[in-house]
């Protein structure tokens, strides 16, 4: 038989491996925001771990290899993720919109020598990386010269 208990559970009682797989599935920017929550769990965002999964899983263009290096640290994974989180955060602000309708993403390769990985956004704004440089093209602008999103410093790579 099932008995009710008036114990209650916290979010910091959970097992760290249980808390560190509710953090990947989190978007970056809430990562940062448990963070504020409670020493238990500010502890087990800043494990290299959660970051280099959430690296590895995110949809959001980001400069560098497809895929977390193991030289990179913590610090360097997690400001790249946050970047390309406050980035698209910025370009696509949430306005009540469901998360299917509040985003339209095409991706498509393009093989070039100086850009690689082009991604069309909303049918406007192509993303694309050009060695350790995110840019970024209005390309219903008169100008369609690229802006740079993001640079990542040479020791990343």
């Amino acid at each position: 038989m099932f008995s009710h208990s008036t114990a209650s559970v916290s979010l910091s009682s959970l097992p760290s491996d249980l808390l560190i797989e509710i953090a990947v599935h989190l978007c970056p920017l809430d990562v940062l925001e448990l963070r504020k929550t409670s020493k238990t769990l500010r502890d087990i965002t800043y494990e290299r771990d959660i970051w280099a999964r959430i690296y590895a899983k995110s949809p959001l263009p980001h400069p560098g290899p497809p895929l977390p290096q193991p030289s990179w640290s913590r610090e360097i994974l997690e400001s790249t993720i946050i970047r390309s989180a406050a980035i698209d955060h910025r370009m696509f602000p949430a306005s009540g919109a469901s998360p299917k309708s509040k985003r339209h993403k095409r991706a498509f390769r393009f093989n070039s020598s100086n850009e690689s990985d082009f991604i069309l956004v909303k049918g406007r704004w192509v993303i694309s990386k050009q060695q350790q440089t995110l840019l970024c093209r209005d390309i219903d602008a008169a100008d369609v010269q690229p802006f740079v999103v993001q640079r990542v410093p040479e020791s990343y790579m």
